[in-house]
């Protein structure tokens, strides 16, 4: 039972941009609420269409192209922010890599 699942974890409030959003499109997929960055997304009644869903989701609304295999790695919304939050800093990182190059290049031209 979901309510008695919930009574059961410690429930820690999302505190991260990252980590709200992912609790709004699992609420919505899974029509449970709260959910806590400790809760397990399997555990609230995910399965794998509904999986399906979740990374559908998170790939439009972070315009990242997600595996869905991550979510079956990282089931909380904990885990699964700060994979999102990493590949975000690294595509930045990748980003001012690249401005960086292309500087370097334009200067060597002059």
């Amino acid at each position: 039972d979901k309510s008695e699942y919930l009574k059961s974890q410690n429930f820690v409030a999302p505190e991260t941009a990252t980590e709200k959003i992912l609790t709004k499109i699992w609420s919505e997929v899974l029509k449970v609420e709260p959910i806590g960055t400790n809760s397990d997304f399997f555990e609230l009644g995910g399965h794998s269409l509904l999986a399906t869903k979740v990374v559908s989701r998170v790939r439009k609304t972070f315009k990242v192209d997600i595996p869905l295999r991550v979510l079956f790695k990282m089931s909380t919304i904990g885990d699964m922010a700060m994979y999102l939050d990493a590949v975000e800093k690294a595509r930045v990182d990748a980003h001012a890599l690249n401005d960086d190059l292309q500087s370097g290049r334009q200067e060597m031209d002059i």
